[in-house]
Order: C-alpha cells, then sequence, then structure tokens
C-alpha cells in the first residue's frame, strides 16, 4: 500500500471502520462533543505516532497531521458547516474512522 493522498486528492474510505493494533484500543476511542462547533476532542489516542486526517462527504482530504499537543483536542472551526469523517492512521494504515459533525 502506497503512500495516503495530499490535501484535495479523493480517498476511497474502507468498509470496515475500526481496526486495533497493539497500540489502539478501538472499544476506548471517542470524540466528543459531536456536534461541535470549535473544538473536537479526541479520547484513547495517546500515541504521537498517529497521523489524523479530515475528510469531507465528497472524500476530500482537508487537512492532515493534526498536532494536539497532547491535548486530546484539535481546532475545527475553520471548517465549514457539515458531515465529516475523522481518519486516524498508523505506518500508512487506516486503523480508525469517526463521523462528526461541525455546525
Amino acid at each position: 500500500m502506497g503512500s495516503l493522498p495530499a490535501g484535495g486528492d479523493l480517498v476511497e474510505l474502507p468498509e470496515a471502520v475500526i481496526l486495533d493494533n497493539e497500540s489502539f484500543n478501538a472499544s476506548e476511542f471517542a470524540i466528543y462533543p459531536n456536534p461541535t462547533s470549535n473544538i473536537l476532542n479526541l479520547k484513547g489516542l495517546d500515541n504521537s505516532d498517529f497521523s489524523i486526517q479530515i475528510v469531507d462527504m465528497q472524500g476530500r482530504i482537508l487537512t492532515t497531521d493534526f498536532n494536539m499537543d497532547g491535548s486530546g483536542s484539535m481546532d475545527v472551526s475553520t471548517l465549514a458547516s457539515g458531515l465529516y469523517h475523522l481518519i486516524i492512521s498508523n505506518e500508512n494504515r487506516i486503523i480508525a474512522i469517526k463521523a462528526f459533525v461541525k455546525q
């Protein structure tokens, strides 16, 4: 599998929504509040080796590689209102996809 697409490229979302690996416990991963207007909190994501992407409903990658500085939250205030997917990957392998609504 090659590298993940760059911003603006279309990405095909897999059928499987969550996969476990040894450093990620899918049952403990959550995003909140949902819907959100400014800040999206991520619970259960403690490893800085994860890549985080936001993808819109047309499959466009809008943002990549958020730097959360260990806070576990990210600013989504610049996104337009709508439905998005948050994609967590590790070593170019998707391990979780969560949908959220930006108000």
